[in-house]
């Protein structure tokens, strides 16, 4: 028995004791793992990120480890996303803290919503597998992002945050294929009076009012 455990460890050793010597630059304690598979045996680089794959000759193959893969081939392991939209967009209200998936994505796109504090709150877009497609960004009223979707921009805007002292605080957002204004819409001229030059008459005295009234 005793013969077998140290048989055992050697065969644990001798991997690591062979790769730190082609990396002795980098060889620290802790860096190299191993791991079993159905495929086979692997080894670990934890500092590198490097990953070997034991040959049936008693050697070590390279495998590509995902973490170095470019950038755009990356991307095609994220979940794939999904989003109809109203021709007129899409208001969401939420809670602070509260995550929830996007109406309309069939649960492939969530919104993660932060403390609503100071007026802004931290608000993030991720996929089904959590990965983000809106990096974690502070926006306050009238603030958007801007995301794609099958290639199409998909614009999310605060349109309102409000915060109490006695409730919970929540915030509404819209979404929406147009890009929406980041100031608010300008009320029309028909609609206001400016006080500055409206006449304004003095109030008639009560004799006035008395000899009106005959």
């Amino acid at each position: 028995m005793h013969k077998q455990i140290l048989l055992l460890a050697a065969l644990l050793a001798a991997p690591s004791i062979a790769l730190s010597g082609e990396h002795d630059d980098h060889a620290s304690v802790g860096r190299y793992q191993l791991a079993f598979s159905i495929d086979g045996l692997y080894f670990l680089d934890t500092a590198t990120g490097e990953l070997w794959m034991r040959t049936g000759q008693g050697g070590w193959d390279s495998v590509r480890s995902p973490i170095h893969l470019p950038k755009h081939q990356r991307s095609r392991s994220r979940e794939q996303v999904t989003l109809t939209l109203p021709k007129r967009g899409k208001k969401i209200t939420m809670m602070q803290r509260e995550k929830r998936a996007i109406p309309g994505s069939d649960d492939s796109l969530w919104i993660q919503l932060g403390d609503i504090t100071g007026g802004q709150v931290m608000l993030e877009v991720v996929d089904a597998n959590g990965q983000s497609i809106v990096e974690r960004t502070s926006m306050k009223r009238r603030d958007f992002v801007k995301f794609k979707v099958d290639k199409r921009d998909i614009y999310l805007q605060i349109a309102d945050l409000e915060m109490h002292l006695l409730s919970a605080d929540f915030c509404e957002l819209h979404l929406s294929k147009k890009k929406p204004k980041k100031e608010p819409a300008t009320t029309r001229s028909d609609e206001t009076v400016d006080i500055s030059t409206a006449e304004v008459q003095p109030p008639l005295s009560q004799q006035e009012r008395v000899t009106d009234e005959f």
